[in-house]
């Protein structure tokens, strides 16, 4: 009866070792098949965007500016016409809503002019060089070009030389010189090629005082047309 209770305790212990065992592969099993459902999950890594530069930033005109000039004029009266070409100088404000206001000085030597002519009696050559303004600016800038009216003084270096032939006392000159102001006014455009040179084109009518002709003063009105070229300091 001793043999037998033992065998039956070992016999129970056994089988609890069994179920143990079971239950352990079975949980082991369990896992191994949920983590076969699930792959394994790495955070993933934020997304990377490419560095984007910054938009370029809007022209302005602000600044002053240096250039050269030439063209061609000629007067309302007459057939008097002739080459121009000298420099100018300047300075630019552009406001916040786009508008552009500046002062510009500029001087140009020409070749305006007429010859009055008798044979053998007399010859006459009128001059208009050197011509100059002191113009203030308005425009309005469209980005890169800046279309503008223009107002201001003008100067006009008046030149008269005649030659009289007199039988029986030989050629007598007489010249006369005078400095003329009055007014000017025109319109142009202006475009910067890059962040420091603009090229431009522009129509200047002056109107000054003319010579004395027999005590009546006369007037001249000298038309011009100008293409130039600046350089921009910012």
């Amino acid at each position: 009866m001793i043999h037998q209770h033992k065998t039956g305790v070992f016999g129970w212990g056994r089988a609890m070792k069994r179920l143990a065992y079971g239950m352990i592969g079975c949980i082991a099993w369990i896992v191994a098949a949920e983590a076969a459902d699930f792959p394994d999950q790495v955070p993933a890594a934020p997304p990377r965007y490419a560095a984007v530069a910054p938009p370029p930033a809007a022209f302005s005109w602000t600044a002053t500016y240096a250039g050269i000039h030439g063209g061609g004029g000629w007067l309302s009266v007459g057939t008097a016409t002739g080459w121009l070409g000298g420099g100018q100088l300047g300075f630019n404000y552009q406001f916040p809503n786009n508008f552009v206001v500046g002062l510009e000085l500029d001087g140009s030597f020409a070749t305006i002019g007429y010859d009055v002519s008798a044979p053998g009696i007399f010859n006459e050559k009128v001059s208009f060089s050197p011509l100059a303004t002191a113009r203030f600016r308005l425009g309005y800038a469209i980005d890169r070009l800046l279309p503008y009216f223009t107002i201001g003084g003008a100067y006009v270096g008046y030149s008269d030389t005649v030659t009289f032939i007199c039988l029986g006392c030989g050629i007598l000159n007489t010249k006369t010189t005078e400095n003329k102001f009055g007014v000017s006014a025109g319109f142009g455009a202006e475009y910067a090629v890059v962040h420091n040179l603009s090229v431009k084109a522009e129509y200047i009518y002056s109107y000054v005082n003319g010579p004395s002709v027999f005590g009546i003063r006369t007037t001249n009105e000298i038309q011009t047309v100008r293409l130039g070229i600046n350089v921009l300091l910012h």
